[in-house]
């Protein structure tokens, strides 16, 4: 039988090799794992996640402003996972939040609106020039609560659409809440990411906040490390000449203006039919064009047949 003998020299440079393995082993910086928070989103799926929502941000801005009728432009702001409980005690009350069921997950997802967009929103659907500044401080009446199903409807959409190039999915609106706080469709205890994008809407700026279950994206998650599972999208100078050929679609007020004297409210009270009210202004004075509710031209008054018309004088409103 042979046997093996190590030298005194061999034995001390093993010896040394595994006190240096010993040292490196303590110098390693050690990462916590939470036992509680298993369905933690790895950063580089996270990543991809930011990636893949600036393309439906693109999508569904071109989507809002037809059906708006006004400007819409965004971007995404952040990607982040959170408790669920934390994200929904950070959002306004009350604020306007769609339920989406996902086919063919279980569970919920979440899209909120801000509550500042969300009354912007509705006013242009109902046809107003989203020129005032309010905000969404009630329940939603059951018109409302209809016109924004709508609004959802078309975000749903181009949501859909995009998630399609990674895994096909289906999703429809559940219900409509204003106070998310109180609901139970998503576990408080859940983790979840929080994809938080920032939209321009008319002269309005809000945030439009998508949540999903990480339990859901752990179900996919071999898809979110495979970033050609999104085609490349269009250029630049493609979207932009999309959405200029979509906008000139889009139906404008024009109105034109005759600003004369002032009235006290006695004589505005005390006038009849057949009265007669003397603006102080000359026959052929020009009058100012508004479109969208903006100043844009000088014209002239002109009759064409039984209808009254406009002569365009000067692009200059001032």
């Amino acid at each position: 039988m042979s046997t093996h003998q190590l030298s005194a020299q061999k034995i001390g440079a093993r010896a040394s090799s595994v006190e240096r393995g010993s040292r490196d082993l303590e110098s390693r910086t050690n990462v916590p794992f939470d036992f509680r928070d298993p369905d933690r989103i790895p950063l580089s799926q996270l990543s991809y996640l930011n990636f893949l929502h600036e393309h439906f941000v693109r999508a569904v801005v071109s989507s809002l402003t037809v059906f708006l009728r006004s400007h819409v432009s965004g971007n995404v702001v952040r990607v982040e996972q959170v408790p669920f409980a934390d994200f929904v005690d950070s959002l306004k009350s009350p604020t306007c939040v769609g339920y989406l069921a996902v086919q063919p997950f279980d569970g919920y997802s979440m899209l909120e609106i801000d509550p500042t967009l969300a009354a912007l929103m509705l006013e242009l659907v109902l046809g107003g020039s989203g020129k005032s500044n309010g905000t969404l401080e009630r329940e939603l009446t059951e018109v409302e609560e209809s016109m924004m199903g709508s609004v959802f409807r078309v975000i749903i959409h181009d949501l859909v659409k995009t998630w399609t190039k990674v895994v096909p999915v289906s999703a429809t609106l559940d219900t409509i809440e204003t106070k998310p706080q109180r609901s139970n469709r998503i576990s408080r205890n859940e983790a979840v990411v929080a994809i938080k994008m920032e939209f321009h809407v008319a002269d309005q700026v809000g945030m439009v906040n998508l949540v999903i279950p990480s339990s859901t994206l752990k179900l996919i998650h071999q898809r979110l490390d495979q970033p050609w599972a999104v085609q490349k999208c269009r250029s630049h100078d493609t979207e932009v000449a999309i959405r200029m050929r979509m906008s000139r679609e889009l139906l404008l007020d024009a109105d034109c203006d005759l600003c004369g004297a002032r009235i006290r409210l006695g004589e505005l009270q005390a006038l009849k039919v057949g009265d007669v009210i003397s603006l102080g202004i000359a026959a052929d004075s020009p009058v100012t064009v508004t479109v969208g509710g903006k100043p844009r031209f000088k014209a002239a008054i002109t009759p064409i047949g039984s209808r009254m018309a406009v002569t365009i004088e000067s692009t200059e409103a001032g």
